[in-house]
């Protein structure tokens, strides 16, 4: 047996999930100087990755690797942006690669946002890539539904290609935003 099936066979299994009651969206209350919350809040719209296997998971690191706005005009995902392999942030806050162990959960940060009490959006949304090119810097401020494509890789072969559609809107009266999988990158997608 060759030594790449041997590690697809024995190596880790990497799950990806997008669930907004499992974590993918968390919110965290802005404090104030005197460490009081002051009504607004950052939420992080994520992607869990998890370890399905008895095998540690080393080296795990996922890339922003296109991103694409819905347009009803002509029914697809376009391309925005230009289509750069770019690191994403663990929710700790580093690119660095990390190792996961069995059933072990964690979460790479995609877009996050500030909002404040009534829900008017006061920064972002924001890609979280490090670093942010030029050409990424706005997006995805204007609203509408996005669809971020995301490789994860481990042990420096498996890779997953993973989904997060993001959808907001900016009505004041009602914001809404929200995240879930996408798991078709074919057919409108290209």
């Amino acid at each position: 047996m060759s030594l790449y099936f041997s590690k697809l066979i024995f190596g880790p299994r990497i799950l990806w999930d997008v669930d907004q009651t499992r974590g993918s969206e968390v919110g965290i209350p802005i404090r104030d100087s005197s460490g009081s919350p002051n009504g607004n809040v950052v939420i992080w719209f994520r992607v869990s990755v998890k370890n399905d296997k008895r095998r540690p998971a080393t080296r795990v690191r996922g890339y922003l690797t296109d991103l694409r706005r819905w347009e009803p005009s002509s029914h697809r995902y376009v391309k925005i942006g230009f289509c750069d392999t770019i690191p994403l942030v663990w929710s700790y806050g580093s690119t660095q690669p990390l190792d996961i162990p069995f059933g072990v959960t964690q979460f790479l940060d995609a877009v996050s946002m500030s909002i404040d009490v009534s829900g008017k959006v006061l920064v972002g949304p924001e890609l979280c890539i490090s670093p942010v090119p030029v050409a990424y810097q706005d997006l995805p401020a204007t609203p509408g539904k996005y669809v971020l494509r995301i490789l994860i890789q481990a042990d420096d072969f498996i890779a997953e290609d993973a989904g997060l559609l993001f959808d907001w809107s900016s009505d004041t009266a009602n914001p809404r935003f929200g995240v879930r999988a996408f798991r078709s990158f074919h057919g409108d997608f290209s």
